[in-house]
């Protein structure tokens, strides 16, 4: 889920909900037709959607589906300036081979992080420059098959944070855009690898 302008969207992997925040409530769900919540209904690949990200930019809604045979496809909804209404639209498609996992925005990039080669992986988009940027691998004590990605944000300054999850223990990592860098911050014990 995100908001973005007073609505918030849901998006399912398949589907793009958009939802007034100033409706009153109870809001009554509408598939389609007159009023409809569904405003994007992305085309079926040939693969399952393992996984599913949504969040906000400065000015539209970014998510993006992967699956884990290395099909990663990110879409916008944005205004388009030639009809002034919100429109989905096929936004970055990611290298074959990488497996989004989750995603965030932050000082005018999004970035997502997943599976590539056998190992975690970070790309960026400059959302200013709309330039796709890999910004290296994570980690390399583990192979990407035996770990999952289950959370990512925005954290201080030009800094992202995201958490590995490996066996028994969690680890917290940063990249520091500033820097180019990452950074582990701290490894917890738990055994939950279920994604958020």
């Amino acid at each position: 889920l995100t908001v973005l302008d007073g609505f918030l969207y849901a998006w399912n992997g398949a589907q793009l909900y958009r939802y007034n925040t100033n409706a009153t409530l109870p809001i009554t769900h509408v598939e389609t037709g007159n009023g409809a919540h569904r405003v994007h209904s992305a085309r079926v690949s040939a693969t399952s959607v393992n996984y599913a990200d949504i969040c906000s930019t400065d000015n539209s809604v970014v998510y993006f589906r992967s699956s884990t045979a290395g099909d990663t496809q990110v879409f916008e909804y944005k205004l388009d300036p030639q009809t002034n209404k919100m429109a989905p639209r096929d936004f970055w498609k990611l290298p074959m081979g990488f497996v989004g996992q989750k995603m965030c925005f932050s000082n005018g990039v999004i970035y997502i992080v997943g599976e590539y080669s056998d190992r975690i992986a970070l790309f960026g988009y400059s959302m200013n420059t709309r330039q796709p940027l890999f910004l290296g691998y994570v980690w390399d004590q583990y192979q990407a098959s035996n770990t999952i990605v289950t959370a990512m944000a925005p954290s201080y300054g030009a800094q992202i944070l995201f958490n590995i999850a490996s066996g028994q223990f969690n680890y917290v990592f940063v990249y520091d855009a500033e820097e180019d860098a990452f950074s582990q911050l701290d490894e917890r014990a738990g055994t939950d690898l279920t994604p958020d």
